[in-house]
């Protein structure tokens, strides 16, 4: 999977950027002439915040009954003011911050770690 797409023809190759200041980039798809900026810093795809937890999932692989062998790990953010899951991910899941784990969710996720 590549790690950024034209947003209007999906090219993943031919892209040209620069800086334009410490958090963006000037980014152009030299496929189809498509321009946009990239923000350097982790976002969630959903509100744009960047008040993000990582949240790191395993892989499980089932070998033999019920037991899980873990392959590998996703590396996953979840949004503090959204309450978003897997936000900077490719198929981000919306979420409501008091119906994941009722209340704050900063005090939520300290209660379960």
């Amino acid at each position: 999977m590549a790690i950024i797409a034209c947003p209007a023809c999906g090219e993943d190759e031919a892209l040209e950027g620069t800086r334009s200041d410490a958090h963006t980039l000037d980014v152009e798809c030299t496929a189809c002439g498509a321009a946009w900026q990239r923000h350097t810093d982790r976002r969630c795809a959903l509100c744009g915040s960047t008040d993000l937890k990582y949240t790191p999932r395993d892989v499980l692989e089932r070998s033999r009954g019920n037991q899980h062998t873990p392959t590998g790990r996703i590396d996953a953010w979840a949004c503090y003011s959204c309450g978003g899951r897997d936000v900077t991910g490719p198929h981000p899941e919306a979420g409501d911050p008091a119906d994941l784990l009722g209340g704050d969710l900063r005090e939520g996720w300290a209660r379960h770690r």
